[in-house]
């Protein structure tokens, strides 16, 4: 991603910068910076990091993924893809029977605090372990 953080010194200040957006209000279809929903929320990240996700992926682009996606950017824009894990600014996306409701973004704080960064409907924009999703 073009503006991913260089360094463990910009690494850190960007994830206090996501971190500040904890306890930020849920309303649906909202984009931030104040009240964000799920996607929104990938939304704002993602530009943060210089990358324009699509306002709507579609529904045939959501069925194709269940867990875990990663974008990554070549001159046709933002591509989709499944990986094995999660990595640092991944986006995880939460399906049931086969359909995408939630996702958030993967954060890593350090080697053992690892959470999925979330606006969570009828609360607040939230860091959960992937245990607590």
């Amino acid at each position: 991603m073009s503006n991913t953080p260089q360094n463990s010194t910009q690494g850190a200040a960007f994830l206090h910068s996501l971190v500040d957006l904890i306890g930020k209000p849920y309303k649906c279809g909202e984009r931030g910076p104040d009240m964000f929903d799920c996607y929104g929320l990938v939304i704002y990240i993602y530009k943060k990091l210089g990358v324009e996700l699509s306002e709507f992926l579609g529904f045939e682009t959501l069925r194709q993924y269940s867990l875990k996606m990663h974008t990554e950017i070549n001159r046709e824009g933002s591509i989709w893809q499944e990986i094995g894990k999660p990595e640092q600014f991944c986006v995880v996306a939460l399906s049931k029977n086969r359909l995408i409701h939630h996702v958030g973004v993967w954060l890593e704080f350090s080697k053992h605090d690892k959470r999925c960064l979330h606006a969570a409907d009828g609360a607040a924009v939230m860091a959960d372990t992937i245990e607590k999703l």
